[in-house]
């Protein structure tokens, strides 16, 4: 319209039409919505137009109906089809195995001399890289040799943290307690031993205890010898070791730490053990005492869960009287007593027949440095 305008100006046919006026005599149409056909405008008839002509032929009429616009085409393409190549191409590579199956190797020297210092390693490998770990074990110490070998349990998952205690009653262990992870990598914690100037000479009997995430799994026992500081060393010989691992576990607890104890089980899973626990396998009516013993005939390792509580249970004190009474004093005869400190740090006292146990869990300083409140 403002084309039409400006060629009605310049042909000197005076102003456009007026809001709502009907036909003019230069056939101007009227309403809305409709072309106006005329010639071009001439050059310049812009800048000829005056203000008020553009207003007025910029006004929108009030009569008429709204104008009929096309509708717009809104409708979104179909789904796209796979194509073949899409279709063809090959499937994402498998997500890598979550469980892999190792071994807990220990090597230390066969013989050591009074006032000596070596060392004992502890090593997780696959069961294929054993000779990978005796090759590391051999850089650290040239006389070292494998004393033993723990098969894991064979579905332990990758990122699972393995407890080590090393104990060596005739000899000193500054540093008993490690922790490694098993990445299905061959990995290595060492322990510094020192032989006293005094040390009995003759043959000692050393014990790597495994627990997995803090549940014991088994104990690998080795022999050594102590030999005088100016005995000639000997070649490395052959030397047997027990390996015990534990297949049935009796669980000895106080009834105030059930909750505890039944979420720390879960755990014997993981490690390949078969556990009997009171609540859990007792039917109603059944003799509860009678059946605990025969429970702890049957086991090879007693799981004492301590804790402020179970120090205070005469139930607990019956079990670990039971199963003392089975040792005869012997310290190496089944069942085994494991302790599981559940409390602590500080841990509970032990009991004064089991003082030569381990009861300390480097786990619980770390949880309980976790549960402090952190610094302003």
């Amino acid at each position: 319209r403002i084309a039409s305008a400006c060629a009605d100006h310049a042909a000197g046919r005076g102003r456009s039409p007026q809001r709502g006026a009907g036909p003019s005599a230069g056939g101007a149409p009227s309403g809305r919505g409709e072309l106006i056909e005329d010639e071009a405008p001439a050059a310049g008839a812009f800048g000829a137009l005056a203000q008020d002509d553009v207003i007025d032929t910029l006004s929108i009429p009030s009569s008429g109906p709204p104008p009929l616009r096309p509708a717009l085409d809104i409708s979104l393409p179909a789904a796209a089809h796979p194509t073949r190549t899409e279709r063809e191409s090959p499937a994402a590579p498998p997500a890598a195995p979550s469980t892999r199956p190792g071994d807990a190797a220990v090597f230390c020297p066969p013989i050591v001399a009074r006032g000596t210092v070596f060392l004992v390693q502890a090593l997780l490998h696959g069961p294929e890289r054993a000779s990978e770990a005796r090759e590391r074990a051999l850089e650290a110490d040239a006389t070292t040799q494998r004393r033993g070998v723990l098969a894991l349990p064979s579905d332990l998952p990758l990122g699972t943290r393995l407890d080590l205690h090393l104990e060596m009653p005739a000899l000193q262990v500054d540093e008993p307690d490690a922790s490694l992870v098993w990445t299905g990598h061959t990995c290595a914690a060492q322990f510094e031993v020192a032989v006293p100037a005094a040390a009995a000479l003759g043959n000692t009997i050393g014990r790597v205890r495994l627990a997995v995430a803090g549940v014991p799994i088994g104990t690998l026992r080795f022999q050594l010898t102590v030999a005088a500081a100016d005995a000639a060393t000997q070649p490395p010989r052959d030397a047997g070791a027990e390996v015990r691992r534990y297949h049935r576990a009796f669980v000895s607890y106080a009834s105030s730490d059930r909750a505890e104890v039944l979420h720390r089980v879960q755990a014997f899973r993981i490690a390949g053990i078969a556990v009997f626990q009171d609540v859990l396998d007792l039917e109603p009516g059944q003799r509860w005492e009678r059946e605990l013993y025969r429970e702890i005939d049957r086991c090879d390792v007693v799981f004492l869960f301590w804790s402020t509580a179970a120090s205070a249970s005469p139930w607990v004190a019956k079990e670990i009287d039971y199963a003392l009474t089975l040792k005869c004093g012997e310290d190496d005869r089944p069942p085994e007593i494991a302790p599981v400190p559940i409390e602590g740090p500080p841990i509970p006292p032990p009991p004064e027949r089991l003082k030569h146990l381990h009861f300390y869990d480097a786990l619980l300083a770390h949880i309980a440095v976790a549960r402090l409140p952190p610094r302003p």
